[in-house]
């Protein structure tokens, strides 16, 4: 028969007072680690390590824990079955089977952290496959891109009637691999634009400054020109009107490029 526990029979009972907070907040913290509350107390005070939250190591103890007491079961039976008296082991079976419930009481949370701990490491791994995937993507997306500038910047380099602020631009388009991730997708997969569009842009742009220069030009010209000495002030001012007022859709680069003319300039 298994002997009793000589560190068992040394055992003393001691109390002590904590608040009603206190004690709540230690229980849950003793049954996150799958120890009795007295347990999780003994190990604290005594510096032994804590088992961690899912710790498997946990688990190994309570199945060396297990054994032993199977063990001592099988004496038990062996005992019965040699013919022994059922009265002289009651205590010890008694012992056994408290004991018994006692882990099994021990395990099942130890368990449901176990599980717990491994679900959030899954959805963890998940969350980190998924970053990996969306920078793949946006690498990607960033280096086609890339790849579509450096050929419009090489083709417009070879044209002799380059343009240098159309080069400009295309060089502001370049998106360093590294910092693929600090981009949106939508950013990512916008269009470059190819000459044409950059140049019809430019041109709006362009030419929506001269028409604003036009207007104060008109203005001056209304209140500074008198009609007496500028025989030409109200042809001057319908052709600063119909530079104000031009539809910049089917402006050219070359017509937003062109100065406004003075009144000097427009009466020779």
């Amino acid at each position: 028969m298994r002997n009793t526990d000589k560190k068992k029979e040394n055992m003393v009972l001691m109390s002590m007072r904590i608040s009603a907070e206190d004690k709540e907040e230690i229980e849950a913290k003793a049954r996150k680690t799958g120890l009795s509350t007295s347990e999780y107390i003994r190990r604290c005070a005594l510096g032994r390590k804590l088992p961690c939250y899912g710790d498997t190591s946990l688990l190994k103890e309570y199945s060396m824990q297990l054994g032993k007491i199977g063990s001592n079961l099988n004496q038990i039976a062996k005992h019965l079955n040699d013919g022994g008296d059922f009265y002289s082991i009651y205590y010890e079976l008694k012992e056994a089977i408290r004991e018994l419930l006692n882990l099994k009481f021990k395990i099942l949370p130890a368990l449901e952290f176990a599980c717990e701990e491994a679900a959030r490491k899954e959805k963890q791994l998940q969350e980190e496959r998924k970053q990996r995937e969306l920078l793949a993507r946006e690498r990607k997306l960033a280096f086609n891109r890339n790849s579509i500038q450096q050929d419009y910047c090489r083709k417009e380099l070879e044209r002799e009637d380059w343009n240098r602020d159309y080069v400009d631009y295309l060089e502001s388009q370049f998106i360093n691999m590294n910092d693929a991730a600090n981009f949106k997708e939508e950013e990512l997969t916008d269009p470059i634009m190819t000459r044409k569009e950059f140049e019809r842009q430019q041109a709006k742009e362009l030419y929506q400054k001269k028409a604003t220069s036009a207007g104060i030009l008109w203005d001056d010209a209304l209140k500074e020109l008198s009609s007496v000495t500028h025989k030409w002030k109200w042809e001057y001012m319908d052709y600063l009107e119909d530079v104000k007022y031009r539809d910049t859709v089917d402006v050219t680069l070359e017509e937003a490029k062109e100065e406004i003319m003075s009144y000097e300039e427009y009466g020779t």
